[in-house]
């Protein structure tokens, strides 16, 4: 199945205005409608196809739809190199490219690195409340450790 532009099946720009769609559908449909058209069963198939743009067209949650498949599709293309949408040429990575994108920049490490400290300190801050070690209790209390005495 291919996807069919219905805006340019109105002969209309991507992304058109509700007057715009409606004025273009009623060129295209007094033009290509059974009545008028001596063109025969081609003209009746063209009817049906500018018929069936206008229906999903008009239609506000359709149109969405249909605007972004359309943008989708869009993209597609620009990323494949066809259609009307191009992307330029990229050139072929290297080794030492490939370090740099791996490592990271100096800037983006104080981001790292600040909130980890925050999170170490903050963490022996309340080890340190909720259960000092012994040898802290005795310096904080004001109490000098005893001197051990040697016999001889």
């Amino acid at each position: 199945m291919t996807f069919k532009n219905y805006y340019k099946v109105l002969g209309l720009k991507d992304f058109a205005s509700l007057a715009d769609i409606k004025k273009a559908y009623r060129s295209q449909a007094f033009r290509y409608h059974p009545d008028h058209d001596k063109g025969g069963k081609s003209g009746a198939e063209r009817f049906h196809e500018i018929k069936e743009a206008y229906q999903v067209l008009i239609d506000p949650i359709k149109k969405r739809h249909f605007d972004a498949l359309l943008q989708a599709n869009n993209i597609y293309a620009l990323a494949y190199g066809f259609g009307k949408y191009t992307i330029p040429q990229q050139e072929p990575v290297t080794e030492e490219k490939e370090e740099q994108k791996v490592s990271i920049p100096q800037s983006n490490w104080n981001a790292v690195l600040k909130p980890l400290i925050l999170v170490l300190i903050t963490i022996a801050l309340m080890y340190l409340i909720m259960k000092p070690p012994s040898w802290l209790a005795k310096v904080l209390s004001g109490k000098q450790p005893a001197e051990k005495t040697i016999n001889r």
